[in-house]
């Protein structure tokens, strides 16, 4: 009876073991289910006997029945392992299902390459992320590459051959793929060759897509962002640079104005000094003059010296004048057909008498035999080359003057040379400025009110020349003057 109960026991286990192995044998490994075949048929033989024992068709079925005993605990030892798979599998499935979440959750589109026939196998969001569906696209490598932007496709590929190639760790690559409705999205792709040959030959690789049109709309409008900040920073700084250039022009006009009218200042008790003392001389002289007890040779002495006090006079009214109308746009250059060398040679005789007067050697130097005639304005050519020789006799005390001409055949060349005191470097910028000298102290009386270079310089420009200046401070200076020379 005791081995009776056994064997019912056994045989409902075989049952429920039956059971499960036929409702879960997709989810069981062929070796178990090849084991439970056997099993059914053992059981299915035993069981014969049992019921022929039980009839008393036969009498003896110990060797049976003592297989029970072997037979039940591989019951249970299939029973267990069909249950730890059935487990292991639910575990598994329970991965795939949140393996699928993730993926539909992140929104990468899965891909699976078989290199030698070009198939690509993708999921529903690879084909969603183009507006597609699933079913519209052929799943091979051809509408991939159909769909890649013609501009992109040549790197796109050289990336993947070098990792196919077995050059690097893993594909990365960032590319335009056509969608459905015909707009460009950025996909970001990665994926990694999976299999190879025992060649090393590529078979098959599996990857991502990532559409990351968004996040390069954004990176665009940072760059963009980012230009119109810089190109805003670049137009703050030129403007700052501009307001400091401002600034330091505004300093240095203010200086200039200070300077201007320390200059005025001296300018106007310079020339109250240079009126007031040829004016004193003739009114002095002029009542000098009407002793009539006087001898005629200090008479005629008397009269010199007011006519060389007249003549100061109306030298610096005449200076004042020029400064004025060539402030005023108001000078006229007059060109006549011109001997050249009879002004140089006039200026020469005129300032002789000052030169022997003052004990100077006054020096002619003219670099042509020939008579040169051109057309310029021979008053203010005069007038030039005579307020160079004249400033050259007022700062020269020994030694001597040259005047000199000489001519190319396109530019008459004037210059005054002399041994005099010299300019310092720092000063030769400043003696064209009006009202300067290179000494701005209250010069002697027969030092002028600083305004014949000036004059000279603005006649000399006005005549489409140029004047240059050398000079060493105690050595002496030379002034040369190029004006153009205009055939007759």
């Amino acid at each position: 009876m005791k081995i009776f109960i056994i064997d019912i026991l056994s045989v409902l286990t075989l049952l429920i073991t039956l059971v499960i192995i036929f409702f879960r044998k997709k989810r069981i490994s062929t070796p178990i289910l090849i084991i439970s075949v056997f099993t059914v048929i053992f059981f299915t033989i035993y069981c014969l006997f049992m019921f022929l024992e039980w009839k008393g068709f036969i009498s003896e079925f110990e060797d049976i029945e003592n297989l029970s005993g072997v037979i039940l605990p591989i019951l249970f030892i299939l029973l267990f392992t069909s249950l730890k798979d059935y487990l292991n599998n639910e575990k598994i499935k329970n991965s795939e299902e949140r393996l699928q979440l993730a993926v539909q959750g992140s929104k990468l589109g899965i891909w699976d390459w078989d290199l030698k026939t070009g198939k690509v196998s993708f999921n529903a969001q690879w084909a969603e992320m183009l507006g597609y569906e699933k079913s519209e696209l052929k799943e091979h490598y051809i509408t991939w590459e159909n769909l890649v932007l013609k501009e992109d496709i040549a790197d796109v590929k050289t990336i993947l051959e070098v990792h196919v190639k077995g050059q690097t760790p893993y594909y990365e690559s960032e590319f335009r793929m056509k969608s459905k409705s015909g707009s460009w999205r950025w996909i970001l792709s990665k994926g990694m060759v999976m299999e190879r040959d025992a060649e090393g030959n590529a078979l098959r690789a599996a990857g991502t897509h990532l559409d990351i049109t968004e996040k390069k709309q954004m990176q665009e409008e940072i760059q963009l962002k980012n230009e119109e900040y810089q190109t805003a920073n670049e137009e703050l700084n030129e403007s700052l640079l501009r307001i400091r250039e401002i600034n330091q022009q505004l300093e240095k006009e203010k200086i200039k104005a200070e300077e201007s009218d320390n200059l005025k200042s001296a300018f106007l008790a310079n020339l109250s000094h240079e009126i007031r003392t040829p004016m004193n001389g003739i009114l002095g002289f002029a009542e000098l003059l009407r002793n009539s007890d006087l001898l005629p040779t200090v008479q005629e002495k008397y009269i010199d010296l007011i006519i060389k006090s007249g003549n100061r006079m109306l030298c610096l009214i005449n200076d004042l004048i020029d400064i004025s109308k060539i402030e005023a746009g108001q000078v006229d250059i007059r060109y006549k057909a011109t001997e050249i060398t009879e002004i140089v040679k006039h200026v020469y005789r005129l300032m002789q008498p000052n030169a022997e007067n003052k004990r100077i050697s006054l020096q002619l130097k003219i670099e042509s035999s020939e008579k040169i005639h051109a057309m310029t304005d021979d008053v203010r050519l005069e007038q030039i080359l005579t307020n160079l020789t004249f400033n050259a006799l007022k700062f020269t005390y020994q030694g001597y003057i040259e005047i000199g001409f000489k001519h190319t055949h396109d530019t008459l060349i004037f210059w005054v040379k002399d041994s005099g005191i010299g300019i310092a470097e720092d000063k030769i910028d400043i003696i064209f400025e009006r009202f300067r000298q290179a000494d701005d102290r209250i010069l002697k009386p027969e030092e002028g009110c600083g305004l014949g270079l000036s004059i000279t310089k603005a006649l000399v420009e006005l005549m489409d020349g140029k004047i240059e200046v050398s000079s060493e401070l105690h050595k002496g200076s030379l002034f040369k003057i190029e004006l153009p020379l205009i055939k007759v």
